[in-house]
């Protein structure tokens, strides 16, 4: 039940990237070739995104987070995925 929940609450933390990269009118690199992302583009990540995860919001100390996201990156996973496997590792190992 709680695994559930906390899954839930990490798959927010997936609309905070998808809200950076897509809703911002910066442009957007693949390669080397520069893509604006359309209005519409952006509306139809915005439903996908509230269709499909919950947001949760952590607080770390000034630092932490730079600590943390460079510790993910040696390891080759996101921020995002780092966490999340944190989390179901240690819901694992509870045994509920």
């Amino acid at each position: 039940m709680h695994f559930v929940y906390v899954r839930q609450y990490i798959n927010c933390a997936i609309l905070v990237l998808w809200k950076y990269v897509f809703f911002t009118n910066k442009p957007h690199t693949k390669g080397d070739v520069y893509m604006t992302i359309s209005k519409a583009q952006q509306k139809a990540t915005a439903k996908y995104v509230k269709n499909t995860y919950d947001r949760i919001e952590i607080k770390v100390p000034k630092g932490k987070k730079q600590l943390i996201q460079d510790f993910a990156t040696s390891k080759g996973k996101s921020l995002n995925e780092f966490v999340n496997t944190a989390i179901d590792k240690e819901i694992e190992s509870s045994g509920e």
